[in-house]
């Protein structure tokens, strides 16, 4: 319902749209597998960490199923597709006690980041 209301049309501009599934953690966990999602995010090539991310989720989902929520999402342009976990991986957790956030800022960055650069293109910089 969310991104009907939000869908572009003539009138309107195509917004940015993070898709973003909670709880990587436990993803990580059931499939008993690596994904890029479930480690920290690689600050010094921020942009590219976040395109394979990007392309494993919008894959895993695709794998789950879930095409009409890639298509749909597909339709904006500026989408971008994340995992997030903001406990973080459970053997982190057991041996500290504490949350250990992974990609938590991933999605806003990515968000940010498009409407920066949107800006600075419309205003020709």
């Amino acid at each position: 319902v969310i991104l009907d209301e939000l869908a572009p049309s003539r009138r309107r501009p195509k917004p940015p749209l993070a898709v973003t599934v909670s709880k990587s953690d436990l993803i990580s966990d059931s499939f008993r597998r690596p994904f890029r999602f479930a480690q920290q995010t690689d600050l010094v090539n921020w942009q590219e960490d976040c395109r394979q991310v990007h392309v494993e989720v919008r894959d895993l989902l695709a794998e789950l199923g879930e095409n009409s929520l890639v298509r749909l999402a597909d339709q904006f342009g500026s989408s971008s597709f994340h995992a997030v976990s903001v406990l973080g991986p459970g053997q982190v957790r057991g041996t500290t006690a504490r949350p250990a956030p992974v990609r938590v800022l991933d999605p806003l960055g990515t968000v940010l980041n498009w409407i920066a650069h949107n800006i600075t293109a419309a205003s020709g910089r």
